[in-house]
């Protein structure tokens, strides 16, 4: 039993004495021990030992280290309730027996109350009304006292004196016992005589016809002993093939044994197998489709990656188009400005020609020509800028675009690796409910076993207490008897003593052993008889 000083040493109590009602009232019922003989009692009767009815710390339930909380706390409740429900019945049943211990006292008190006022009753009557009435009544009850105590003297005496004649009777019988025995015995000394000539004589006659038997008795000596052989060989023949017969048999069932041990084994192992089977199967199923979400996911990705790469090729064949739309506009504009140049040449040469013609008419044309070239020029330039402004926002949105997939991949990547790991987290999580689960399922059942062990142990207690109290009782009862027979013994014995005293001195009848008290006795009982 674990106490709370031994599993705190660091503190330093004293044990209390006390019943059982104390452990169920006090406040600190780790410190108080069962020592009234009333609480031990009850204890022994119903087969509860007193360490079960004392409280324990909740680290001695602990079986080892890294346990469940909540198991250990399962097995400290189901203590503590079995211990309060033991104690309340056993408190209930010392409160019983204290009530049927007071109950008997005040039954005994009121009979001995009774036997005085019946005496006081009889020796002095609440009806007398006068001294002469208590007088007379005294006297009566003086006489009849006399009366009775001579009555019983009188019973005393016959009731000796028969004893006496039984004795003296058993006494005659066993000296007629002792002359019959006599008597037989000298019978019987008489046919053994005769029974020793008797068989004198026929050992004779027997000696002449055991002379002729000889030869005959040896011969079937012979042949008994030719067909003793003859049966012991047969005997031994068949308890050979006996054990034969019972060493085939026993090899025949432990080959079945075994047989059925290695069918057995056997089951077991394809069962087992089967599971594991059906277990790699399952993981491999789940692992196909975890493959096969994958398989998707990444046929997926790559679809849309092919997607985005047959859209970067048109895009870069657009683009190559464009370029090539462009150097094609190039090469239009080089050759409008070669032959701009050239008519610019020529309409030197005619200025120059002409420049004697008229200077106000060729200076209005050189403003004409320059006004003219001026939007062209302008115009050129703007959309070679808005071409290549274009070209770069479409790189810069393909760039994007795969950084986008790029990303969008990786994204899609670790979902999956996450979802894969919650997968195991939740696997792992129901393993460990399921381990749990079968742990908590053998704490109950070792509760349960403990439940029952405790209420074998109990009931063997107190069977054991149930024959104790019978054979005490029945040690009691003989001592009874045996005393009451001593009584009895000492009582007519001493009536004898005073038989004796009153009759005088003693006769030679008095020493029962002696030949002639024996026969005093004898004359006595035939002149009784007579």
């Amino acid at each position: 039993s674990y106490s709370f000083c031994t599993l705190l040493p660091h503190i330093k109590m004293q044990d209390q004495r006390g019943n059982l009602e104390d452990l169920l009232v006090t406040e600190h019922p780790s410190h108080v021990r069962l020592t009234s003989p009333r609480s031990l009692m009850l204890c022994r009767r119903h087969g509860i030992l007193p360490e079960e009815l004392y409280p324990r710390s909740f680290q001695s339930f602990v079986e080892y280290r890294g346990e469940m909380q909540e198991m250990v706390q399962r097995r400290y409740d189901h203590f503590n309730t079995r211990r309060l429900e033991k104690l309340n019945f056993l408190v209930g049943d010392r409160r019983a027996l204290l009530e049927q211990e007071a109950l008997d006292g005040m039954q005994l008190q009121q009979q001995q109350q009774q036997q005085h006022m019946d005496a006081y009753a009889g020796v002095v009557s609440p009806s007398a009304g006068s001294p002469e009435r208590s007088t007379i009544l005294l006297k009566d009850t003086y006489e009849t006292e006399q009366e009775r105590i001579a009555a019983r003297m009188q019973k005393e005496a016959e009731r000796a004196q028969k004893v006496e004649l039984l004795a003296m009777q058993r006494a005659d019988e066993q000296e007629h016992k002792e002359m019959k025995l006599a008597w037989a015995e000298q019978r019987h000394q008489e046919t053994l005589r005769e029974v020793e000539g008797a068989r004198v004589r026929n050992i004779m006659e027997n000696a002449e016809k055991k002379v002729n038997r000889m030869m005959h008795v040896r011969g079937t000596q012979e042949a008994l002993a030719e067909l003793t052989e003859h049966k012991k060989l047969m005997i031994s023949s068949k308890e050979m093939q006996r054990q034969q017969a019972m060493e085939e048999k026993k090899r025949a069932a432990e080959e079945g044994r075994s047989r059925k041990r290695e069918a057995q084994e056997l089951r077991a192992a394809q069962i087992k197998q089967r599971k594991e089977e059906m277990e790699r199967a399952r993981v491999m199923h789940l692992e196909g489709r975890l493959q096969e979400k994958g398989e998707k996911a990444v046929d997926f990705e790559r679809v849309k990656l092919q997607q985005q790469v047959e859209r970067q090729h048109m895009a870069e064949n657009k683009q190559q188009a464009e370029a090539q739309a462009q150097g094609r506009m190039r090469v239009e504009d080089e050759r409008f400005m070669s032959h701009h140049a050239h008519k610019n040449m020529v309409d030197e040469q005619n200025r120059g020609v002409y420049a004697e013609l008229s200077g106000q008419r060729a200076q209005a044309e050189q403003v004409h020509l320059t006004h003219k070239m001026q939007p062209h020029t302008h115009t050129h330039t703007h959309t070679h800028t808005h071409t290549q402004l274009k070209a770069e926002a479409k790189q810069r949105r393909i760039e994007d675009a795969k950084l986008r997939a790029k990303e969008l991949e990786e994204t899609r990547k670790m979902q999956a690796m996450v979802k894969l790991q919650e997968k195991e987290h939740r696997q792992k999580a129901m393993q460990e409910q399921v381990r749990q689960q079968r742990l908590w399922e053998q704490n109950e059942k070792k509760i349960k076993m403990l439940d029952a062990k405790e209420a074998v142990e109990r009931q063997k207690r107190k069977e054991k207490y149930e024959n104790e109290l019978r054979q005490q009782q029945v040690q009691q009862k003989m001592d009874r008897i045996l005393s009451n027979e001593d009584a009895k013994w000492q009582a007519v014995q001493q009536q004898r003593m005073h038989l004796v005293s009153s009759r005088g001195p003693a006769t030679p009848r008095s020493n029962p052993s002696s030949p002639r008290a024996g026969a005093t006795r004898r004359r006595h009982s035939v002149g009784i008889k007579r």
